[in-house]
């Protein structure tokens, strides 16, 4: 039975009540994801196996796996879920981490690191001890690239707080210089007439800035200076499920890897949360400040379970500055002047399943279900009538959208964002976070 009706608590009195508008619809789109997964379905001679692809069916991102799973998993396409996530578990062997994407321009950088969340989501599926016990190896050189201070690190993600990452990159300046034309310049606005120099170091921070999920007001244009939230919220994350993948293994007790998971809290806790907002900020080490600008990364200590209660009631309270009447937004408000894909107007499906699990594991169950509840109806809107019905793609060709799809990013005014591109209809991650949702608000409850 669809529920219409989510009343929240008292602290969040405007966003307390939402009634679905297109719940009739949700189960339609849910059932065309189930039957299109087939249908998404890429093959790349250097991988091992098929997997569901995003843009194209010839390579693999990171972070859209990941999403692209959960959604796999709930419609128990087995075969899928794991071809995927063996094809992920194969590049972190072979090349010591896995690429934002297996192609040139991915090859050079990272994505939030998933792959141990992955495997033990597979794991729960599954119950496969054989397969974990082969996967962990590959986890265990993947956790190494991030924490690897020495000077053959395939990155530096050190910084000046021992024990906290941040994001990097290890392209070429070759790379950087290409980057800042083809990127920065093109799609972003940034200044022509610079020198070669001053373009390289730009690039340098906003290809650090993709090894997260996107770009931001966040890192401030100097993402090299931050410690980053969602980074080291997904390093506990790995920390934790060693210590139970080698108790489940018949390794060890796990107790050095909770060691490691402990400390890496305190650390976490002491400098990126921001006791006056009540908000887990990322930390600008270089200046020794907070970010200026509040983003969904705030919810990451709550999603692996780093914040205590008042913490947690403390970003709560704080949630009308995320929360729009079409969902959570990626950050507050800010004068930013670049083009940005996950600024304080965009809706997009990378972080909903985030979001979501984190207010269910502190109990705020109510909020998750209305947030979950916002983001069916936005995607079934769009589904049904995508607006606008034109884009244009590379600002040359004028293509028209048709009904029956959902898409990557949204406008929190409930329409489709083609800011900077345009916003493709995807299945993969996208159906992903759409299904999670789904599920969680008709089945799980």
């Amino acid at each position: 039975m669809l529920i219409l009706l989510c009343s929240g608590c008292d602290n969040n009195k405007k966003q307390s009540t939402y009634k679905a508008v297109y719940a009739t619809v949700w189960p339609e789109i849910d059932s065309v994801i189930q039957k299109s997964w087939a249908t998404t379905v890429g093959k790349c001679p250097s991988l091992p196996d098929t997997f569901v692809y995003t843009h194209w069916y010839s390579f693999q991102f990171y972070y859209h796996s990941y999403l692209t799973q959960k959604g796999l998993l709930l419609h128990h396409q087995d075969k899928l879920a794991l071809g995927g996530l063996r094809n992920l578990l194969y590049m972190a062997d072979s090349m010591g981490f896995v690429p934002n994407a297996n192609i040139s321009w991915g090859e050079n950088r990272s994505q939030t690191p998933v792959l141990s969340q992955m495997v033990s989501d597979w794991f729960d599926y599954s119950g496969d001890t054989a397969f974990l016990r082969t996967a962990l190896p590959a986890l265990l050189t993947e956790y190494h690239f991030w924490t690897d201070t020495s000077r053959n690190a395939i990155e530096k993600h050190t910084t000046t707080i021992p024990g906290l990452q941040r994001f990097s990159n290890h392209a070429s300046d070759r790379e950087k210089f290409d980057f800042y034309n083809a990127e920065l310049i093109a799609r972003r606005n940034f200044p022509k007439d610079v020198d070669t120099n001053a373009k390289i170091t730009a690039s340098d921070h906003f290809m650090s800035e993709y090894e997260g999920i996107d770009i931001t007001p966040r890192f401030e244009n100097r993402c090299n200076d931050f410690v980053a939230v969602d980074l080291n919220s997904c390093l506990f994350i790995y920390e934790q499920n060693f210590a139970r993948f080698e108790q489940l293994l018949g390794i060890s007790d796990g107790s050095l890897w909770l060691q490691k998971a402990q400390a890496r809290k305190e650390l976490v806790n002491q400098y990126l949360w921001d006791k006056e907002r009540k908000l887990y900020l990322n930390y600008d080490f270089k200046n020794k400040r907070m970010s200026r600008f509040a983003a969904y990364c705030t919810f990451f200590p709550m999603y692996a379970g780093i914040a205590d209660s008042a913490q947690a009631a403390g970003i709560i309270e704080n949630l009308p500055l995320f929360e729009s009447d079409y969902g959570i937004i990626a950050s507050e408000p800010c004068s930013e002047p670049y083009l940005l894909f996950y600024d304080q107007n965009v809706i997009s499906p990378l972080y909903y399943p985030i979001v979501i699990e984190a207010l269910d594991k502190y109990g705020y169950k109510t909020e998750a279900r209305r947030i979950a509840m916002k983001y069916l109806d936005l995607v079934a809107k769009n589904y049904l009538s995508p607006e606008p019905p034109t884009f244009k793609m590379f600002d040359v060709d004028t293509f028209h959208r048709t009904p029956g799809k959902i898409y990557s990013r949204y406008f929190s005014n409930g329409s489709i964002n083609d800011k900077g591109t345009a916003s493709q209809s995807l299945w993969s991650y996208a159906a992903g976070a759409y299904s999670q949702a789904y599920h969680y608000v008709t089945i799980s409850q």
